[in-house]
């Protein structure tokens, strides 16, 4: 089977050239890959002055769907990141999932990927943004992106999103801890909102430590109109010490012509037994798109610590094949 999807990908790329590669074999399986490649330069506010750094980030997707029959298929994906560079920089694992996926009966996936209350409501202020370096505000740590299983069935307008996530302590007890998140979808023309919650596992699945979070509990809700789109999101974080921490914010991303704009801001507020801290956020970004697939981008970031300290300036291009 590998072989045979490695042959597939090969013959796709021959044929598509500088694009998304695509190809569907005789037996009815659909293989695409796809090459996304990432330069900048970040400049980074510390206590004293500043430091400049170049980043690179890159990504090489593969994804198989096979056609059981009329109702059924079989999906699976591996995702490669990358450092475009920095020689001999080590690559990670990405979004790796296999599954099934049914019109009636919905689908489920097994594997790492990010969950799908990251995606949907704790990204809703920076899901615009290309840059490496994250210039987005403050996310919260929703976790669940190892050892997977999720469930989505949609009905109607609605989709429901069930997922369990495990972790242990390592091999040398084998203490395993389960985390669940559950979340509900809704979209009806340019609108589209969600509602989640989840907790976490105890240990975190790749370096086997005690987790710091405990559980979550937020919503999101998008409006798009013409080229615009609005974003508002809120989540409460709670961690294993029973500390509170807020966010709240909100997006604007607006389309015109090559270029592109977005804003963010966003109120995080800390609250320990005794006292609270808040502090406020923002982003700006603006990308122009030299050609599809292509873009030029800059990124303003403000942490709101004290002296500006962890402010953030990117400035890059980003292109995908």
């Amino acid at each position: 089977m590998f072989k045979k999807t490695l042959t597939a990908v090969a013959v796709g790329m021959v044929v598509i050239g500088a694009q998304a590669a695509e190809f569907t074999a005789a037996d009815g399986t659909a293989f695409q890959v796809n090459l996304d490649a990432q330069a900048e330069v970040l400049n980074t506010k510390a206590t004293v002055g500043s430091s400049t750094t170049f980043n690179g980030a890159g990504q090489i997707q593969l994804k198989a769907t096979k056609k059981v029959n009329d109702d059924l298929n079989v999906f699976g994906q591996v995702e490669v990141d990358f450092d475009s560079v920095v020689d001999n920089a080590a690559a990670l694992s990405d979004d790796t999932k296999i599954g099934l996926s049914s019109k009636t009966f919905g689908s489920i996936q097994f594997g790492q990927y990010d969950s799908y209350m990251e995606d949907n409501i704790a990204e809703a202020l920076g899901y615009f943004n290309p840059a490496n370096a994250d210039i987005k505000v403050s996310e919260a740590p929703i976790g669940g992106r190892g050892r997977q299983v999720q469930y989505m069935g949609k009905f109607g307008d609605f989709t429901g999103v069930v997922s369990v996530s495990s972790s242990n302590l390592g091999s040398a007890t084998g203490e395993q801890s389960l985390g669940n998140s559950f979340v509900l979808g809704y979209q009806s023309g340019p609108l589209r909102a969600y509602i989640g919650t989840n907790t976490q596992p105890l240990y975190v699945s790749d370096t086997f430590a005690a987790g710091t979070v405990k559980s979550n509990l937020g919503a999101s809700i998008y409006y798009t109109f013409g080229s615009t789109t609005l974003s508002a999101m809120s989540i409460n974080t709670t961690s294993t010490a029973d500390l509170i921490t807020s966010y709240n914010g909100i997006a604007a991303y607006h389309v015109m012509g090559d270029f592109d704009m977005a804003a963010s801001l966003q109120v995080r507020m800390v609250n320990a037994a005794t006292s609270s801290t808040t502090t406020n956020q923002y982003t700006l970004h603006g990308g122009y798109t030299v050609t599809k697939g292509t873009k030029f981008y800059v990124g303003l970031l403000g942490m709101g610590a004290a002296n500006g300290v962890g402010d953030l300036i990117a400035a890059g291009f980003t292109t995908a094949f």
